[in-house]
């Protein structure tokens, strides 16, 4: 399928982003397009979620704008239910894959911490490795992350499964490539046995015409020495 802007490659099915991105930088001459990170799945599910469900996607937003500026408990209410409607949209563009739920609970709640991640939830272009700014959270939160501070262990999990997700990123661009390749090899394989089968053709037929031509030189001298 092919992509008509930057915004169309993230509403396309997962497996065909690369190839879309590609023919879309090639067709545009921007480089900058074809340095485009592929989302990863619980990202694409989101912007999906955000395409198909514009207002739970609002809702939210609207919810985490508030709670950036105050913490009552209405508010947080709020945010929490828009959240429920924006995840459970989120798991219907992923198939029902649960196992997928964790990380984009962390998108989520990127979005609702930080202004410009949520600008991305909704245009539907998330990749899925936003991080919230410090400086945009609220002063609670700021305050309670100060207090419980991560365990090392923590982070040390945060980054290996940041760096499972980039190897796996890189290993379904990889497959991906291969792919489009094959699918050239493919072609041209194609194109060459089309033109080797109208070469055997051409060939036969020039046979035929140069038999032809023979038959009629020889007929041609036979006459000559027949004259008087």
């Amino acid at each position: 399928m092919k992509a008509e802007s930057v915004e169309d490659l993230y509403a396309l099915p997962l497996t065909e982003f690369t190839k879309a991105r590609n023919a879309l930088a090639k067709e545009t001459g921007d480089k900058d397009i074809a340095k485009l990170r592929k989302p990863s799945m619980p990202a694409w599910a989101l912007n999906q979620a955000a395409r198909s469900n514009k207002g739970d996607v609002g809702r939210f937003l609207h919810a985490a704008g508030r709670a950036r500026a105050s913490a009552d408990r209405d508010v947080l209410d709020d945010l929490r239910a828009a959240e429920a409607d924006v995840r459970r949209a989120a798991l219907k563009a992923a198939g029902g894959r649960s196992n997928l739920m964790a990380d984009v609970n962390t998108l989520l709640a990127a979005a609702a911490a930080d202004e410009q991640i949520g600008e991305l939830l909704a245009a539907g272009t998330l990749t899925g490795d936003e991080e919230p700014s410090a400086f945009v959270l609220a002063p609670a939160t700021k305050a309670k992350a100060k207090a419980n501070p991560p365990k090392k262990d923590e982070v040390r999990e945060a980054r290996e499964r940041k760096a499972r997700e980039e190897a796996k990123r890189k290993y379904e661009d990889a497959v991906e490539r291969a792919k489009e390749l094959d699918d050239e090899a493919e072609r041209l394989e194609r194109e060459a046995d089309e033109a080797e089968d109208r070469a055997a053709k051409l060939r036969a037929r020039a046979k035929t015409a140069r038999d032809t031509a023979d038959t009629a030189k020889a007929k041609a001298a036979d006459l000559k020495a027949a004259l008087p």
